[in-house]
């Protein structure tokens, strides 16, 4: 396990050995980051674009700093704790950033623009309330928590397998969207308020 930090100035690939170093704002050329490694996008980053260019991998993932471009080509899959950051960077792109297991996630006040996977049948724990721009999916097969805070939603709330979401997070929607359901078995179970002058379609 290590800790890895992206460097490059501009324009660049998740996948690519020039991007990576050992130490913020080091020198690249450290190998692309594993399941079983830390990712930062700080200060020293840069304020570039950073391609997901193909299915990609962190354990923990940090963006505090960080005032670049992550362009969401494919998935980024995130194994242990999330920290969106204090905000400053954009999300592009219709690839999911992919929550997969047991983990605490902080907003620090960030909206993220991005699309969201809650992918693990585990339990996340909400440290501040989550505020998601993009699409957000829980897709589970069997029964996944969500506890603490609330989750507010500002596009398509999506549960897609036929597992069940629960918890203590309230879930609002509070954007125009679509909220479904596409599997008979499955369904989300957290409490719910629609706040929003626009039209939630279910």
């Amino acid at each position: 396990m290590a800790n890895k930090y992206w460097v490059a100035g501009g324009t660049g690939n998740y996948n690519s050995t020039t991007n990576w170093s050992a130490t913020s704002g080091g020198a690249s050329g450290v190998a692309i980051p594993t399941t079983v490694d830390d990712v930062f996008f700080d200060v020293n980053s840069g304020a570039g674009t950073v391609v997901i260019n193909a299915t990609s991998n962190s354990r923990a993932l940090n963006l505090t700093g960080f005032t670049g471009t992550l362009d969401f080509v494919q998935y980024l899959y995130v194994r242990a704790n999330m920290n969106f950051g204090t905000g400053g960077y954009t999300v592009t792109g219709l690839g999911y950033l992919s929550l997969l297991t047991l983990m605490t996630i902080t907003s620090n006040g960030t909206t993220y623009t991005g699309n969201v996977y809650f992918a693990g049948n585990v339990v996340y724990t909400l440290a501040d309330d989550m505020s998601c721009s993009g699409n957000v999916t829980f897709t589970n097969t069997g029964t996944q928590t969500i506890n603490g805070n609330t989750l507010f939603c500002g596009a398509d709330l999506a549960s897609t397998s036929n597992g069940f979401t629960q918890g203590t997070t309230n879930i609002v929607l509070n954007g125009t969207g679509t909220w479904s359901n596409n599997n008979s078995t499955g369904g989300i179970k957290n409490n719910f308020t629609i706040n929003t002058a626009g039209t939630i379609t279910l």
